[in-house]
Parts: structure tokens; C-alpha cells; sequence
């Protein structure tokens, strides 16, 4: 008998008793199921923000490795020295490469394709412009090789591709600050605008720049023609 009188078999007593071991035993799934939840939270806002880590410095590198062949290819073609090619072989690669892991990050983004098409195209054209330029000069076409690089048409696609570069840095830097607000108590308003993308077939259009660029209709020498996005 317990010390309030009442049996300790009785009913009453193995009723409650059952009753408190259910509900501690919810409480226990419960906080285990918690604590599941937040580990799979705090993973899933960890690969979140890798991978937009990630696609930022390929985006950067891709950036870098197209500026430093171009001002190989300058350095030549204004001198004639084949030391300033030194890097252009290794910058051309490596832009290749990083725009093939660019293409991979945004592979799962359908609003990202028709720009990453359009991307890959600037860059083809860019890579072919310089090689051509760069066999001019050494078959001694001075003359040739001067002509097209006064067109500008290099200039006008690295111009271009600057827009999708920042356009992608962006959308980046927004996928890190969400990942953050998502995990504070009251999360802030964010904006996570889609970066450049393909609306129709003579423009390309990165809202997220609050840009419009002409596709094909690239000054030869300015910015001129990117216009405010209404």
C-alpha cells in the first residue's frame, strides 16, 4: 500500500502509471524527432550555403581567367613579344573548365538555362576572336589581326559576359544571406531575384542587375545599349 492509502495495484494506480509512461515516451519521440529535424535543418542550410559559396568563386575565377587570356592576347598583339602568351594556353583552359562547373552548379535550375546557353556562347566566341587575333599576329598579318581587334567585337562579349558574371555573384550573395535569415527567430524579407535569363531571341535580361542587354546588338566600344530593366 502507499503512503496515501491506495493500493498499488489497484486500477486507478496502474492506469496513471501506463498513462505517465506514455506520455514520457511521446515526450522522448518528440524531442528525438526534434533533434532529427534540426540536424537535417542545419545540414541542409550548410549545403546551401557551400554550394552557393562554391558557384560565386567559380563565377569569380571564370571571370579572371577570361580577363587574364584577353590581356594576354593585348599584350601581343600591341607588342609582338611571345612572353605575354605565356599565360594565355593556361587562362584559356581554366576558363573552359570553370565554365563546364559553372554549367554543372546551375544544372538543376531551369530559370538559369537559356542564359548558361547564351553564356557558353559568348565565351566560345570570345576564346575564338583571341585565338584568331593570335594566328594573325604570328603568320605576320599584322594588318588582318589589327582589323578584327578593332571591331571590338572581343570587347562588346567581354562586356556581355560581365553582366551574366555579376548576374551570377548575385544570386550567389542572395542564396548566403537567405541560408542566415532563414535561420534567425523573425526571418527578414529577402530578395532572391533570378539572375540572367533569356526573354526572347534578341534580348537577354538579368533583373537581378536591374539590366537589359541586347543580345547581337552590343555597342562595339560601350555599354551603351544596356538599359534600365522598367
Amino acid at each position: 500500500m502507499d503512503p496515501v492509502g491506495m493500493p498499488l495495484n489497484s486500477p486507478t494506480v496502474v492506469r496513471s502509471t501506463i498513462a505517465l509512461i506514455v506520455v514520457g515516451f511521446l515526450a522522448l519521440l518528440g524531442i528525438v524527432g526534434m533533434t532529427i529535424w534540426l540536424g537535417e535543418r542545419a545540414q541542409f542550410y550548410f549545403n546551401d550555403v557551400i554550394a552557393a559559396r562554391d558557384m560565386r568563386a567559380s563565377a569569380v575565377e571564370l571571370r579572371n581567367a577570361l580577363q587574364t587570356a584577353e590581356a594576354s592576347q593585348r599584350g601581343y598583339l600591341v607588342t609582338g613579344n611571345q612572353i605575354y602568351l605565356a599565360p594565355y594556353s593556361t587562362a584559356k583552359t581554366q576558363a573552359q573548365r570553370l565554365l563546364d562547373t559553372v554549367k554543372r552548379q546551375l544544372a538543376s535550375r531551369e530559370d538559369t538555362q537559356a542564359a548558361i546557353r547564351r553564356l557558353t556562347s559568348i565565351i566560345t566566341e570570345k576564346i575564338g576572336e583571341m585565338d584568331e587575333t593570335i594566328a594573325l599576329k604570328r603568320d605576320r598579318q599584322d594588318a588582318d589581326a589589327l582589323a578584327v581587334f578593332r571591331t571590338n567585337r572581343g570587347k562588346a562579349l567581354m562586356d556581355e559576359a560581365n553582366v551574366f558574371f555579376s548576374g551570377i555573384i548575385r544570386t550567389a550573395d542572395n542564396r548566403l544571406t537567405a541560408s542566415v535569415a532563414e535561420q534567425l527567430p523573425e526571418p527578414v524579407a529577402r530578395d532572391d531575384p533570378i539572375w540572367p535569363t533569356a526573354a526572347g531571341p534578341q534580348r537577354v535580361v538579368a533583373p537581378s542587375l536591374n539590366v537589359t542587354v541586347p543580345v547581337g546588338e552590343l555597342p562595339l566600344n560601350s555599354m551603351e545599349n544596356v538599359t534600365a530593366w522598367p
